[in-house]
């Protein structure tokens, strides 16, 4: 039904002697966003759109409204939502102009208004990070995993947190999982290559850091780690191909440059030496 049939329906009403105007005026805004919602409740002992005095009278007694309390709960939810999405607004302006303490103190304004929402303890992570707070960052992430346990992106940030930390082996035990629950993170995979370098897992991270230069555009950083784990793997023909096409990316790079001089001279020797036997 259109907005206006809504008001000439909702105009057919007279107002019970007994009903103060402002209550009747909340009953017919209660009536007109319940049928425009579709939110009527068929249990009820009435129909809006009967002409009946007796009927409508029944929501009124002693001039005491008589308004679902589920409506009431939406309406009241509407407004929260309002005040929330609105200091969270203030809040990441506050965190990209730097201001962590401004954004922390409208953080912790939103918590108490509603301690569950995962936006303002995500926002908390990020301001701990930017301080360098890794165990702030990561036991936050601890909370909001609580709320929410099937959530890819803390699960990466926690891992991320524990890297800093130097807890390794939970590190790769959350990248591990992020990737799990989303598997299109080609950022993660790589962080997930790094944390096993780190552990000398190379077969592993050689694996996991090949599927990134298979997925996408492989990048310099890609290269590099992939050409360093060869060479822990001592394939140096692996090696030194991947420093060459880093190379090929930025010739200004000292590792780059580094590990191709010296992967070519593993070649080089190897060659020598099968010539000389």
């Amino acid at each position: 039904m259109k907005r206006n049939e809504i008001k000439k329906y909702l105009n057919k009403f007279d107002r019970p002697v007994h009903v103060s105007i402002e209550n009747w005026l909340n009953f017919k805004l209660w009536a007109f966003e319940a049928w425009k919602s579709h939110m009527m409740c068929q249990h009820w002992m009435y129909r809006i759109e009967i002409e009946s005095f007796t009927q409508y009278e029944m929501l009124c007694q002693n001039d005491e409204l008589i308004i679902p309390s589920k409506w009431l709960k939406v309406k009241q939810n509407d407004q929260l939502e309002n005040e929330l999405n609105r200091l969270h607004q203030h809040a990441l302006e506050a965190y990209r102009n730097g201001d962590f303490e401004v954004c922390q103190t409208l953080i912790s304004k939103g918590k108490v208004m509603c301690n569950t929402n995962l936006r303002f303890s995500e926002l908390t992570m990020d301001c701990a990070a930017e301080l360098s707070d890794w165990e702030l960052a990561a036991t936050e992430a601890n909370w909001a995993l609580t709320v929410n346990p099937a959530n890819a992106r803390i699960f990466g940030k926690r891992g991320r947190y524990y890297r800093e930390l130097g807890d390794f082996e939970q590190s790769a035990h959350d990248f591990e999982v992020s990737l799990a629950l989303n598997p299109n993170q080609e950022k993660i995979r790589f962080e997930l290559a790094e944390i096993y370098f780190a552990q000398k897992r190379y077969f592993e991270a050689f694996e996991v850091v090949n599927e990134c230069l298979r997925c996408g555009v492989e990048t310099e950083a890609e290269l590099v780690l992939t050409a360093r784990i060869a060479e822990k793997l001592k394939n140096y023909k692996t090696a030194n191909e991947l420093y060459f096409r880093a190379y090929l990316k930025n010739s200004f790079n000292p590792k780059v440059v580094k590990g191709l001089a010296k992967t070519a001279k593993f070649l080089r020797d190897a060659r020598n030496y099968r010539r000389a036997s």
